[in-house]
């Protein structure tokens, strides 16, 4: 046989209030914001970087292309990667 207990525990999103060694300094804040911010951007361009190179050889093959239908399909695929690289950016920003 077995007795169900119920417990009610109440959240605390201050556990410790007076005591300062659970809060950060502001030169901790500002570091870990710094490190959030430098690792956003490595990761934008990390992302953006292969895009942006398969961007450029497409261009470039635009403008020695003579076919209509292979110009269709280029111009196709670069606004792809337009959109793609608006995303990244407004994702990582």
């Amino acid at each position: 046989m077995s007795v169900a207990t119920s417990i009610s525990l109440e959240q605390c999103h201050r556990p410790c209030p007076d005591m300062r060694h659970h809060s950060l300094t502001q030169e901790d804040k500002a570091r870990g914001l710094s490190f959030i911010e430098r690792t956003r951007s490595q990761l934008r361009q990390s992302q953006l970087t292969p895009l942006q190179e398969e961007y450029s050889t497409l261009t470039e093959q635009e403008k020695k292309c003579h076919d209509f239908f292979e110009l269709k399909r280029i111009n196709a695929r670069l606004r792809q990667l337009d959109k793609q690289m608006e995303q990244i950016s407004t994702r990582w920003s």
